[in-house]
């Protein structure tokens, strides 16, 4: 008795989870951040490493009748190795939200060119990152997309 009552209330919060995130007017901090997390991972091949992860503001707009919602933040990232990172824009040299890692300078296998788009990292370091997730609501809920390069 004591077991079917468990799987009952494990079911009931289960359902819970997934309509209250598919009917939730604005998607979840935790959303964004795993799926910053992932996208770190990715890029990064494990060279940087999420410290922390804020969100600072949101924004729902609908283009073209598409709900998205534009949520910032800010994060502290930890490089685990010495290299090169996150390609920034040509024309204001903003960071264009990308974690992309490349050999430092010095080692060969360095991607050269009159301009470097790139920041240097040594092992160890830390540093905050502000740009923003994009979500587009779904008949499952808000999925997050990847952000346009700004």
């Amino acid at each position: 008795m004591r077991r079917k009552f468990r799987i009952v209330v494990g079911l009931a919060v289960a359902l819970n989870v997934i309509f209250s995130s598919a009917c939730s007017s604005t998607p979840s901090t935790s959303a964004a951040e795993e799926f910053i997390r992932d996208r770190i991972k990715q890029q990064s091949e494990d060279k940087i490493r999420l410290i922390s992860f804020q969100k600072t503001n949101g924004q729902e707009m609908a283009p073209n009748g598409v709900p998205l919602y534009a949520l910032e933040y800010e994060a502290e990232i930890e490089f685990l190795e010495r290299c090169r990172w996150g390609t920034k824009n040509d024309f204001d040299g903003k960071w264009r939200g990308d974690f992309a890692v490349f050999p430092p300078r010095d080692e060969p296998g360095f991607f050269g060119g009159a301009f470097y788009p790139f920041g240097d990292a040594e092992k160890g370091s830390r540093t905050k990152v502000q740009a923003f997730v994009l979500f587009q609501k779904t008949e499952q809920g808000w999925i997050p997309v990847n952000p346009p390069m700004f």
